[in-house]
């Protein structure tokens, strides 16, 4: 349920055109993260939460610079990575991207709701979720997610580094 919902809000989330990312957050309020200290990388699909999938920038290569920023971010927090058995949580990702029609000229009010009035232009918006979960209930504790207006020519791989960063700066979760 709580995947279901916030993968809805992600997909139909709309971004403004500029080059900064939208990042959102959302942890389990009965979690207490301070029990948590060691983690392992999904290496199944079964562990991304139900609801969300991967898109083509889901490759092998950009897999492999997603987990090198989370192994140094994660680093850095003081969390150890470990055995599957033996972590306390499992962190898993998942990237897409869409295509929208975006109006250049907006609607005067005089014509039919929802139809566009004048230019209208195609953007990419990309997005990445990060999913933790409990590695023995199952239960995902933390998911936090990154979307922008992809560019031409921008550096993906720089841009996808940059998400996993900002992010990354929502985890652990402030206690109340």
């Amino acid at each position: 349920m709580f995947a279901k919902r916030w993968a809805s809000v992600l997909v139909f989330a709309l971004l403004t055109g500029c080059h900064q990312f939208h990042v959102e957050s959302r942890a389990d309020p009965s979690v207490d993260f301070a029990s948590y200290k060691t983690y392992s990388f999904s290496t199944a699909a079964s562990d991304i939460p139900e609801g969300f999938a991967s898109g083509h920038l889901f490759n092998s290569i950009m897999q492999r610079r997603i987990r090198a920023e989370l192994y140094r971010d994660l680093t850095q927090k003081g969390f150890a990575q470990a055995a599957r058995s033996d972590a306390s949580f499992i962190v898993s990702f998942s990237t897409g991207s869409r295509q929208d029609v975006e109006a250049v000229h907006a609607d005067d009010g005089k014509g039919d709701p929802g139809s566009i009035e004048g230019s209208a232009t195609a953007v990419t918006r990309g997005a990445l979720v990060i999913h933790f979960t409990d590695a023995k209930t199952k239960q995902v504790l933390w998911q936090g997610w990154a979307e922008a207006v992809m560019k031409a020519g921008e550096d993906l791989d720089e841009r996808v580094r940059a998400a996993v960063r900002e992010v990354m700066q929502q985890f652990p979760p402030k206690a109340h």
